[in-house]
């Protein structure tokens, strides 16, 4: 009689191997996408945060001004948060004659590139 010993499997066969790492390289790509939108989105969030800043601190200068504010368009360049903006400020003559229409466009400057425009309109009041 002929003893046939059977060999026990221990590990994995190549088949089970490559589902394993197809599972894992989709999963590592869905986390790369995930993180690159993030990284987006946070930059976007911090240059309409500090574009907000700027454009009201421009409003909130010409209230506190002392003279009417003539109608026209002024341009002007600050530094903020390491980068450099444009602001844009247009006041404009309304219907009524105390009253002026002031929109502020707030970019930020990266010359020979046109980045997104934040806009914010106001109105200024004579007293």
């Amino acid at each position: 009689m002929t003893v046939v010993k059977l060999r026990k499997s221990c590990g994995f066969t190549l088949l089970e191997i490559m589902v394993a790492l197809t599972i894992f390289s989709v999963c590592a790509m869905v986390l790369i996408q995930q993180s690159s939108r993030s990284a987006r989105q946070s930059h976007y969030l911090q240059t309409r945060t500090l574009s907000t800043w700027l454009a009201e601190n421009e409003l909130h200068q010409l209230r506190s001004q002392l003279e009417w504010p003539e109608p026209g368009k002024k341009s002007k360049r600050l530094d903020l948060g390491s980068r450099e903006w444009q602001v844009i400020t247009e006041i404009k003559e309304t219907s009524h004659q105390y009253l002026r229409q002031v929109d502020v466009s707030v970019s930020e400057y990266i010359p020979n590139e046109k980045t997104q425009n934040f806009t914010l309109s106001s109105y200024l009041g004579k007293h």
